[in-house]
């Protein structure tokens, strides 16, 4: 929080640092985009390529036998979606968002990375580990957003621009 205190305090901001920029463009309704770690159903919109061509739900499951959907030289990548392993990304999503949509902070982090779930418990099914963490920096975040709303309209981050430029 307190990277994130000084980049905000930054009167001339030279260097952008997201995912801060993404965050404050979400809390004030912008159209962002954003980073796998914090995009709803991340499997749907990113997949990790391995040089040999083995497709995995993202980068980070790399050499993840038990994550490889398959090579892209025996499949399609748009039928990654019918293989087992998608099914049960699905499955895993329905079950964690099932307790997360409740959260306060559920529209900043949308139940956080698929892959940290297997830092701790090395279970799929369960949150984010990093979610405690989540709650803290996002309640810190809203907080300085909302009570210096001046700061957090300034000059818009890159990422806050190009979203503009497409609308």
């Amino acid at each position: 929080m307190r990277v994130f205190d000084a980049w905000f305090d930054d009167p001339d901001p030279r260097i952008s640092i997201e995912p801060f920029g993404q965050h404050i463009a979400r809390i004030l309704g912008d159209a962002v985009t954003h980073s796998c770690f914090y995009t709803r159903s991340c499997h749907r919109y990113f997949l990790g390529i391995s040089p040999d061509g083995d497709l995995f739900p993202c980068g980070m499951f790399q050499g993840e036998p038990s994550f490889r959907y398959g090579n892209i030289h025996e499949m399609e990548p748009e039928h990654v979606a019918r293989t087992a392993l998608f099914d049960g990304i699905e499955a895993r999503e329905r079950k964690v968002l099932a307790t997360c949509s409740k959260c306060a902070f559920f529209d900043l982090c949308y139940s956080g990375c698929m892959f940290h779930s297997l830092k701790d418990a090395k279970i799929l099914e369960t949150k984010d580990y990093y979610c405690s963490g989540y709650k803290r920096y996002f309640e810190h975040v809203l907080r300085r957003v909302h009570s210096d709303l001046a700061r957090a309209l300034r000059e818009p981050e890159p990422s806050r621009a190009a979203a503009r430029d497409r609308s």
